[in-house]
């Protein structure tokens, strides 16, 4: 049977109730699999459904999430904190209601995970006229909640980018599939 989750949070200082279903959860933890190389993106909504599992797990399962992509698997190993993650994802949310949250998931795992954080976050924003590459900057709902902002790789990316992924990259483990 399928794991049902209904968990009441807040979200700015309004209750709310996050649910969800998943029908494959196994004993050994939550297994995705997408035929592409790693994604950012996808990672980024792996880790938010881990995190809600994290908080509400199955009876019977390891709190584990594995998501595998072409070539490289990732484990997200149990949270000692899944409320806490959870309880900051939420305010950026609330935040994200307001006005946009400058969190573009290539550039901030590049500004996060490369040694040239900064130049690295610039090029997956802004791409390159070479190799095909348009970066997000070219994406639809980028340009529209960019717009009027003179620079959208500013220090709010930068802090919203590390509150969000920071925890993620502290926990998760790549390796090759």
């Amino acid at each position: 049977p399928p794991h049902e989750v209904a968990l009441p949070v807040q979200v700015e200082g309004s209750p709310v109730v996050l649910t969800g279903a998943w029908a494959d959860l196994r004993e050994g933890g939550r297994v995705e699999v997408s035929f592409r190389p790693f994604s950012a993106a996808a990672l980024l909504a792996t880790w938010v459904e881990h995190v809600v599992l994290n908080c509400a797990p199955a009876p019977g399962m390891q709190r584990v999430t594995r998501h595998l992509f072409l070539g490289e698997l990732v484990t997200l190993p149990a949270l000692e904190n899944p409320a806490g993650v959870l309880e900051r994802m939420l305010q950026a949310y609330g935040e994200g209601l307001r006005r946009p949250l400058p969190l573009y998931p290539k550039s901030s795992f590049a500004l996060l995970e490369d040694s040239n954080g900064k130049q690295a976050a610039h090029n997956a924003f802004h791409g390159s006229q070479f190799g095909g590459n348009a970066g997000e900057s070219s994406y639809a709902a980028v340009k529209l909640a960019v717009r009027g902002i003179g620079d959208p790789l500013d220090a709010r990316f930068e802090a919203v980018s590390r509150e969000i992924l920071e925890p993620l990259l502290a926990v998760m483990q790549r390796s090759p599939a």
